[in-house]
């Protein structure tokens, strides 16, 4: 919320618009802040279930705020294969006789 009044009241300093469509001027700024918001917790929350897929914590999605290299790295462990068997948060969805993958689609099939 703070960041979004910043750069309001950056946008207000640097305007040429009336005062009139100030408001409107900077809806822009607030619906991208919404919808960063609404965006950023789901990427999180599957971001840290893939993590834990490959055995790691979600905490490493902390990785991509590294400057040049973290972007780099967490898409790289993204792309990793899985850890095969059992690891701390359950076990591999891709394994033989795991039926997760295949239970995917049946929730929509009559």
């Amino acid at each position: 919320m703070i960041a979004i009044i910043s750069l309001s009241n950056l946008f207000d300093e640097f305007s040429v618009v009336e005062d009139d469509s100030k408001a409107l001027a900077s809806l822009p700024i607030v619906l991208y802040f919404i919808y960063f918001a609404a965006v950023f917790i789901p990427t999180l929350a599957v971001t840290a279930r893939r993590l834990h897929d490959m055995g790691k914590s979600g905490t490493w999605f902390f990785i991509y705020f590294v400057p040049l290299i973290g972007g780099i790295w967490l898409l790289v462990l993204l792309f990793s294969d899985s850890k095969p068997g059992m690891n701390k948060w359950g076990r591999n969805p891709k394994e033989e006789g795991s039926d997760e993958i295949d239970e995917i689609g049946n929730y929509l099939t009559p």
